[in-house]
């Protein structure tokens, strides 16, 4: 009855804790208790401190497991933020780029206007100045 319920329990943390690379030692080690209960007739609290080594022993390597897979996830969310990072500063260095060449276009078109408007003005007052030039010149010979 004893060997029966341990494969019972043997088989339930089988099912439980399936992929644990401990979990078949523990197996062998409560199958192995079984049998020897069954043999010698062990007292019950033997196969009970066999039963609490076990599940101790399970309890660590799940434990272990955990703290294995939690490091595993904190470094994939850390490359994924990452990635996601460098993509927003790289659209955002492109959306920048982008502003600065519409600017420097910008600058170069007032440039151009403000240097036609000057040369214009010069223009302007070189005629006058001509025309005023020749009035004189002709008050002045009348």
């Amino acid at each position: 009855a004893i060997s029966q319920e341990v494969g019972r329990l043997a088989e339930h943390l089988q099912e439980t804790f399936l992929g644990s690379d401990d979990v078949p030692g523990i197996l062998a080690r409560l199958e192995s208790s079984g049998a020897h209960r069954a043999g010698s007739e062990m007292g019950s609290s033997g196969l009970e401190e066999v039963v609490r080594r076990e599940l101790s022993a399970v309890v660590m390597a799940l434990s272990q497991q955990q703290r294995e897979m939690a490091e595993q996830q904190v470094g994939q969310v850390r490359e994924e933020v990452g990635q996601t990072v460098r993509n927003e500063l790289r659209g955002t260095s492109e959306q920048l780029q982008v502003q600065v060449e519409k600017f420097g276009d910008a600058l170069d078109s007032g440039m151009n206007r403000f240097e036609q408007g000057v040369q214009k003005v010069i223009g302007e007052k070189g005629e006058r100045g001509d025309k005023d030039s020749r009035r004189q010149n002709r008050t002045d010979r009348g």
